[in-house]
């Protein structure tokens, strides 16, 4: 899914409408004996790689795919077991000044500058490179946003961020965690203004998960707008037949209003998207069907519709042919992407942060 900016919003400038620079690699000790050292290398201006078991060592993996913004980085890592400590002669040598924000999807445990954390997979945490941490991570399975402190809001740069968990039971958190996943799984598509609304849009719903709050830009709000059509999608698709699934259902999965879920669907309106999720089933439903087994009628009435006619005069709208002719048709949609790549790059994050200039600008490409 793609984060477009509102109709009306400020000119895009030339160089925002460029793709951001990305990477990825995936790395084993299958293929690369030396993995788990040239892991730990690359890390070093990160964390100090510990307490990964001999076995790990051996079948050692690090897979990552990210994209750098004008206003920050993202990326999906994961890896196997291991305990990232951060030292303050790290915090000196590295010369990173930024505040990292990752969903977990494994459990960690640690001590973040005095503070115990104990966060359970799905708590989206916080951490402050400016301050020591020591962390053990049951497995490294994460997206991670990094932020300069110098474009930094102002609530994340005073520390007191430092160590913060927004729990996998707060609403607004579980939205905060799904836009960040669609933000990593889309970021290098992305043009650099699209990725930097959905960077501000994350802090935002940070922000907000975390009990502050600040106005909302257009850019912002369209960004958010799409994560939670998103997450409520799939909400809807698993419970697409069942008849007592209600609008405050959706609100409660979702953790918004529902202002802002029907401002989230609009022009077409939440209803009618429900529709045409049942619709879509029902066309799947009805391809290469036998129809001396299954009559469209059938059909309808299983998907949800009260006649064979209103569905057909939907159907119709929909997809511009009547639901007969499905019979024996066949779609075929592949996509691919066997671009794979070997070297560990945490450098280009590192180099990328050490580039931003005082002002919170991007140093120019060499």
């Amino acid at each position: 899914m793609r984060f477009c900016p509102a109709v009306g919003v400020r000119a895009v400038r030339a160089e925002e409408r460029s793709r951001p620079i990305s990477y990825a690699w995936d790395v084993s000790s299958r293929s690369e004996p030396d993995a788990y050292d040239m892991y730990r290398h690359s890390m070093a201006d990160l964390y100090d790689v510990e307490g990964v078991a001999e076995p790990d060592r051996q079948a050692f993996v690090s897979h990552t795919y990210g994209a750098l913004f004008e206003n920050g980085t993202v990326a999906r890592g994961r890896s196997v077991a291991q305990t990232l400590r951060r030292t303050p002669r790290t915090v000196r040598a590295s010369g990173l000044d930024a505040i990292s924000m990752f969903v977990l999807f494994a459990p960690m445990v640690g001590d973040v500058d005095g503070l115990d954390v104990n966060a359970p997979s799905g708590t989206v945490h916080f951490r402050d490179l400016s301050r020591p941490s020591a962390a053990h991570a049951h497995a490294i399975d994460l997206v991670n946003v990094v932020v300069p402190r110098m474009v930094a809001p102002m609530w994340m740069r005073d520390g007191a961020v430092h160590g913060a968990s927004i729990p996998p039971s707060n609403p607004m958190g579980r939205l905060l965690a799904s836009h960040l996943c669609l933000l990593s799984e889309g970021g290098s598509m992305m043009r650099h203004d699209e990725g930097g609304a959905a960077i501000e849009a994350a802090l935002l719903i940070a922000e907000r998960a975390l009990g502050r709050h600040s106005e909302v830009t257009a850019d912002q709000s369209a960004s958010i707008h799409a994560t939670v059509r998103h997450q409520a999608t799939g909400y809807m698709k698993a419970r697409l037949l069942d008849p007592t699934l209600t609008v405050q259902d959706i609100v409660e999965a979702t953790g918004v209003s529902r202002t802002t879920l029907f401002r989230a669907f609009a022009p077409g309106g939440l209803r009618r998207h429900m529709v045409n999720l049942r619709l879509d089933q029902a066309r799947s439903a009805l391809n290469g069907r036998d129809p001396r087994r299954q009559t469209v009628a059938e059909v309808a009435y299983r998907h949800g519709f009260a006649s064979a006619a209103h569905f057909g005069r939907l159907y119709r709208e929909r997809f511009g042919h009547a639901p007969g002719e499905m019979t024996a048709r066949y779609v075929e949609t592949r996509t691919a992407n066997d671009a794979t790549h070997s070297a560990i790059r945490h450098d280009l994050v590192f180099s990328w942060l050490r580039g931003r200039r005082q002002d919170g600008q991007p140093a120019k490409a060499a």
